[in-house]
């Protein structure tokens, strides 16, 4: 231990209150692995503050990988000094609505106060101070990666924000008083029973709680013998005298079944190796242009797959600092090459493969060797990523930091050109490193599915040739890692023209893993999961370190929103008449919907359904003009719409409902309330998204013979396809197709969604934490296109601000590419937290089975809607299905799925169906796009009317 208490350093004594001691800590074995993943990746992001001068090689060892040597020389101390100790500790936050009692026993602390304490940081700066003073430097200080994960000079990425502060002896909570007034229990440890002095004779606390504030050293001496003075005084309340001694009961030595120096032990523990497979599938569509062989037939388009599956490896063996360990060799009897032919331009190439023909086939041989340094120095790295930085932010940031529109945050308000130039060019001697994957491949025996003369041509000219290619990891203009790591350009291959340099661009087919339920990385062998699950974190903390240092500047804080009120309920449209507004109880105590209604009194009436998170401003909002609700009541429509119980705009959007709760309920009271109050036997429906789904299912479930909690409306349900006129579904059918990236979302949170904090969700939390500004940093990171990415990040005018993305990234991370921001009016965007709010994670995640089973499920997972008899039995109307073509939530493939199942039934329903793509709309922006009245809206009123 070292007494810093009343140092004196650099000649100067330690100020009152800022004494404190370094102490000496030790690592249990069990944690070795993640105390060294955890500082390793902490000192990668402390170095960032640091020019790298280097000179990097493609042999050079990789600095981000675990060192043993560097592991054999960190030391962790705490440092043990005092606290103003003002928290307070509070019940938590109740998180289920349905059991009152849930957290009943627990308690938080609370102590905002205490992230602004100077003294940890001071005290932090004079153990930095302490050893550098040293004749030989004691090495690098790290503070602990929760509390501060980056260095001060680069704090204000995180606004300044501190993570928890984390306590080796947390003390108080109980603390002793001269009275229940001033403390919980004296200084014996009795517990009072009021504000006086009186106690409970017979209740005692005796530990850390009652020790009523900081010691500044540690405090296990000091409780042990305030317990033991306590139990000697209370020996004598209590008339407690010596029990006649008892003969002490022999020692007997337990019998040792493992040394405990095995246990934990690397050399001396002889484990299974935790093996690993990987596996990728690659896409791509062959441009006729740059192509030597013979073409193809015309009206045709050709698709190139080439299925990748690696031999085992030992996942540590890829953590090895030497670049050379990393390179995996493939399987042929599992790899392969195919070409795939399909007639018309369908633009997504899995369908080449799915409803195509596959004209050839090859096994694949060869290897990849990745994340490899390519050779740079350091002023070409600082030079191409001072240069992207400048283009992608740089200029804005620095305008609106002049114009004082950026909101310093006190670290870095303080720093001067200089010092802020000088983090520049330190983060773009790191930023700029590139990291590459090299694919090297071979053909093996080509096998034609067809003898037309141009496939036996492509037979000849494929078979047996090597193929190469490469993925680049570096910042870059418009630079994303995601899309990095999911883009291969085929550099060399048979078809290339020896006069250009077209590369064929190549795509990681998402949807492969989920439908082949074969993952990217698959584990085959391990010892234990304990240890497979810390092998495999150690591969990822690489993969986050190497990440975070080319790709800092994109994980980017997104703009802070202005503050304005939200109203996310329908209100006040001009040109029409004022709102009338209906609440409906629907079921257990205080759950409302609300039916707001723009009246036509004698026409004929239209119910407007919302999504999931979205609410009745989707067809109502004056930002969006004209909108849904002002076109229909314009073409002498009754216009109603409804909010159901998960809108945002109702308290009870938060709440983990299930669909069929919302679908059973909320849609039959509100149709029938709408025909008993306009005295209509029928009305017109437009349903969107999870309303589309909900409207479906309450039409095809089961109806109980009488009524259930989740069902209390049978007698309604039952009425319900009786009294729709026509239905106008937007985006969602009973048969769904998910988008490729969403596909792989439902597959991935399939295994992880017990894990998941299945609670409130908010896209724009009022009180964002440090937890927060991190997981708005991860989702910047999203992949856009490079026109929407200009949006987010416009470089001219340089002082405009997108004060939308960050709650479009939060949508996007739950559903995919919502909508298409070129097709939204920028005050529409601007306005974007009218539209979507609070919601429940576990309520959205039964989209997840929506994915697997490509139609609608109940929340159980069960496929129990969509069979011919259902459909059948509950379609009776003639439905309009309007869908986006660039739908990044649900594919437009989804259509085509619906419109086979209806025509399988019979030509009397196929009639009934009327499909209406919308080329370059999305999904939210076909209700309100700024040209959506003039795309959209006449496909829904020519139906309707």
């Amino acid at each position: 231990m070292v007494d810093l208490r009343q140092a004196n350093l650099a000649g100067q004594a330690t100020a009152p209150g800022l004494g404190h001691v370094v102490q000496e800590l030790a690592v249990p074995g069990p944690l070795k692995q993640l105390f060294a993943e955890l500082f390793t990746t902490a000192k990668a992001l402390h170095d960032l503050a640091r020019f790298d001068l280097t000179r990097h090689q493609p042999h050079d060892d990789d600095p981000l990988v675990l060192r043993e040597q560097q592991l054999r020389h960190t030391q962790v101390l705490a440092i043990i000094g005092h606290d103003s100790a003002n928290g307070h500790l509070r019940p938590p936050d109740l998180i289920d609505w349905k059991d009152p009692s849930r957290g009943e026993g627990l308690l938080t602390v609370s102590w905002p106060e205490l992230k602004e304490d100077p003294r940890p940081d001071q005290q932090l700066a004079a153990l930095r101070q302490w050893c550098e003073a040293s004749d030989h430097p004691l090495g690098q200080v790290l503070p602990m990666p929760l509390w501060q994960p980056l260095p001060a000079s680069m704090r204000a990425l995180t606004g300044d924000q501190k993570g928890p502060a984390v306590s080796t002896h947390p003390l108080g909570g109980c603390a002793m008083g001269a009275s229940g007034t001033h403390g919980a229990v004296n200084h014996l440890g009795q517990v009072f029973q009021g504000q006086g002095t009186d106690v409970h004779p017979d209740l005692v606390v005796l530990d850390g709680s009652i020790i009523p504030t900081s010691l500044g050293i540690n405090p296990a001496l000091t409780i042990a013998t305030v317990a033991q003075r306590a139990i000697d005084r209370l020996r004598v309340l209590w008339r407690l005298t010596d029990a006649d001694p008892t003969p002490p009961t022999p020692v007997t030595a337990p019998r040792v079944y493992r040394q405990p120096s095995t246990l934990y032990a690397t050399a001396a523990r002889q484990r299974i190796p935790t093996t690993i497979e990987v596996t990728e599938q690659l896409h791509a569509w062959v441009n006729p242009d740059d192509w030597t062989h013979a073409l193809w037939p015309e009206g045709h388009r050709l698709a190139l797959r080439l299925t990748l599956r690696f031999q085992p490896v030992e996942a540590l063996a890829l953590l090895k600092p030497n670049p050379d360990a990393r390179t995996l060799r493939l399987d042929p009897q599992h790899s392969r090459l195919e070409f795939a032919l399909i007639n018309g331009q369908e633009s997504r190439v899995g369908s080449a493969f799915e409803r195509g023909e596959v004209v050839l086939t090859a096994p694949l041989s060869g290897q990849l060797r990745f994340m490899y340094r390519e050779a740079s120095t350091a002023w070409q790295r600082a030079t191409r990523a001072g240069w992207a930085w400048l283009i992608n932010r740089g200029l804005r940031d620095t305008v609106l930091h002049l114009l004082g529109r950026d909101s310093p945050s006190s670290s870095s308000a303080h720093l001067s050109t200089a010092e802020r130039l000088r983090g520049l060019l330190q983060l773009a001697t790191r930023a700029g490193e590139v990291r590459r994957f090299d694919y090297s491949l071979r053909t093996l025996n080509a096998t034609a599915q067809s003898q037309a003369p141009w496939v036996l041509q492509l037979q000849q000219a494929w078979q047996g040739q090597d193929l190469a290619g490469h993925k680049r990891l570096t910042y870059a203009r418009r630079g994303n890692p995601w899309t990095q790591l999911m883009s291969m350009r085929l550099t060399q291959h048979p078809g290339r023209p020896a006069w250009s340099n077209a590369d064929i661009p190549m795509q990681v087919n998402l949807s492969y893993f989920a439908e082949q339920g074969v993952p990217l990385l698959r584990l085959l062998r391990f010892d234990t999961m304990p240890d497979a699950l810390a092998d495999l974190g150690s591969l990822a903390a690489w993969v986050s370190r190497v990440l975070l240092h080319t790709h800092v500047w994109t994980f980017r804080k997104p703009d802070t929103p202005p503050s304005r009120p939200v109203h996310r309920l329908p209100g006040p449209i001009p040109d029409l008449p004022a709102p009338e507004i209906i609440d409906l109880d629907v079921g257990p105590a205080a759950v409302r919907i609300r039916l707001t209604r723009y009246a036509r009194h004698h026409s004929r009436p239209v119910l407007m359904i919302h999504g999931y998170s979205a609410s009745g401003t989707t067809f109502a909002h004056p930002a969006v003009r004209p909108n849904l609700a002002e076109t229909l009541w314009k073409q002498g429509h009754d216009v109603w719409i409804l909010d159901m119980r998960t809108s945002p705009g109702l308290p009870t959007s938060s709440q983990p409902w299930t669909f069929e709760e919302v679908a059973y309920n909320d849609i039959p009271e509100a149709v029938d309330h709408i025909a008993r109050a306009t005295g209509h036997a029928q009305i017109d429906i437009v349903a969107h998204c999870m309303g589309s789904a909900m409207l479906w299912m309450a039409l095809l479930g089961d109806l109980p013979t009488q009524a259930t909690p989740t069902d209390a409306r049978p007698a309604l349900r039952a009425a319900l396809k009786g009294r729709i006129r026509r239905l106008v579904i937007s985006q969602v059918a009973p048969k769904v197709a998910f988008s490729p990236a969403n596909v792989m979302r439902a597959y991935l949170a399939r295994y992880l969604r017990q894990f998941m904090p299945l609670g409130r969700f908010d896209f724009r939390p009022e009180h964002p934490t440090l937890a927060d500004t991190l997981l708005d940093r991860l989702l910047a990171s999203q992949t856009y296109p490079d026109a929407e990415f200009s949006m987010e990040n416009p470089f001219w005018p340089p002082w405009r601000q997108a004060s939308w993305i960050g709650t479009r990234h939060r949508m996007d991370a739950l559903y995919g590419r919502d909508f298409n921001a070129l097709n939204l009016s920028v005050g529409m965007l601007d306005a974007i937290d009218d539209h979507f709010g609070p919601m429940n994670l576990a309520s959205v995640s039964q989209a997840i089975h929506f994915a697997r089973w490509r139609c609608l499920t109940d929340h159980q997972g069960n496929p129990v809607y969509v069979t011919p008899a259902r459909m059948a039995a509950a379609f009776t109307f003639p439905c309009l299905y309007v869908h986006g073509e660039e739908n990044g939530l649900s594919d437009i493939s989804g259509m085509h799925l619906f419109r086979d199942f209806v025509d399988s039934l019979g030509p009397q329903f196929s009639e009934r169906l009327v499909c209406a793509p919308i080329p370059g709309y999305g999904h939210q922006d076909c209700l309100i796009g700024k040209r959506a009245h003039h795309d959209v809206f006449p496909h829904i009123t020519r139906f309707l009317q």
